[in-house]
């Protein structure tokens, strides 16, 4: 049961497998899909073959893709046909590969979403050192790693030759593929394509869908993004309304309420404080007459400890300046300043003050 459960999952894999490569389709003299059957049902991808197109490439001294493809849209001034392969920066310069398809070919295009030059895909299944001769019939041409080609014909005639005046090492391997033999070479190079080129390679009619759609697309992504935003606002403010008119339910007990709930909380951060000191066995006195200094000023302290020799302080004041002052002009107070910017809060302020005992209290030692 289980083998024929197997060979019923590798059938229905197969039949999948064929059904895509039927969408990928590779157009030379000849359109064949990727099973190497000939047709003309519409396709995911085409493969243009080397002898449809014109290639060059040019450097653009930009290091933002978006500017450098602003460039390219004005110098090609959006012509259909022409497609621009952006290569990664290189000392602040990008190279720009450009494939130019002549009006007799787009007279009768490729039903495709995608239209890819053929010495791209082959490319990408070489080896830095490796270069490809292509041959169909009379027509033969060279392709490297870095995605350099050229026509045989002239001066170059030979793969060596060619590897001289592209630069690739001249022990690499060659390799040869002849007609139909390039199709599954031309299935792993599709594979291995990135994001970015597919994004490049976009059809006539993906490209016209995509420029049709991205308007409405844009204006409903910001009319939705607006209508959140006013949603929001509706809702802060409607709870913010509440809030209030439920305080004002509650009357006139509500401020003292509430400073009676903060002064609550200051008396327990205090106690806390005292408790963490009197368990750590430091010297007593000089805390409570901290305490003292704060408490006369109106003041409260969430934390007194104890660093590096100094005692640091936490806490509120009407005025904290005050609280300063008043520690400064202590006699067993060395030196008294405050550690951190005093922020205004509410009716007080709040304060962290470093000050230093001229007799340093000593740890050990109970009150």
């Amino acid at each position: 049961m289980i083998a024929s459960l197997r060979e019923r999952i590798a059938r229905a894999r197969q039949s999948l497998v064929r059904l895509l490569r039927a969408r990928l389709a590779w157009l030379t003299t000849e359109r064949l899909d990727f099973n190497g059957e000939r047709g003309d049902d519409y396709a995911f991808a085409v493969v243009i073959g080397r002898e449809h197109y014109r290639e060059h490439r040019k450097r653009y001294p930009i290091s933002s893709s978006i500017e450098l493809l602003r460039v390219i849209s004005q110098e090609t001034n959006r012509r259909p046909g022409v497609f621009a392969r952006i290569g990664p920066l290189l000392d602040n310069v990008r190279e720009v590969q450009f494939f130019e398809l002549p009006d007799s070919f787009l007279a009768e295009p490729p039903r495709a979403l995608f239209w890819i030059p053929e010495s791209v895909v082959v490319s990408l299944t070489l080896k830095d050192t490796d270069v490809a001769t292509i041959s169909r019939g009379e027509f033969c041409y060279y392709v490297s790693r870095s995605g350099t080609n050229q026509l045989r014909g002239g001066a170059i005639v030979t793969p060596e030759l060619f590897r001289m005046a592209a630069g690739v090492p001249l022990d690499g391997l060659n390799r040869e593929f002849l007609d139909s033999a390039l199709l599954p070479h031309l299935e792993i190079g599709l594979r291995r394509l990135s994001a970015e080129d597919w994004w490049s390679f976009r059809g006539p009619e993906l490209q016209r869908t995509v420029g049709e759609l991205w308007r409405p697309t844009t204006a409903l992504i910001a009319g939705t993004a607006l209508l959140y935003l006013g949603i929001a606002t509706v809702y802060l403010h409607g709870t913010l309304v509440f809030r209030q008119w439920q305080l004002d339910r509650l009357g006139a007990e509500v401020t003292p309420l509430l400073a009676a709930q903060r002064r609550v909380d200051e008396l327990a951060a205090e106690r806390a404080s005292m408790k963490s000191i009197l368990e750590a066995r430091v010297a007593a006195w000089p805390t409570w007459e901290i305490a003292t200094q704060v408490w006369t000023h109106e003041g409260s302290f969430s934390s007194i400890a104890f660093k590096d020799g100094e005692v640091v302080i936490e806490g509120r004041a009407p005025s904290a300046i005050k609280v300063l002052e008043g520690l400064d002009a202590r006699k067993d107070v060395s030196t008294a300043r405050f550690d951190s910017a005093v922020r205004q809060v509410d009716n007080a302020q709040q304060f962290v003050i470093r000050l230093r005992h001229a007799g340093r209290p000593e740890v050990g030692r109970g009150p």
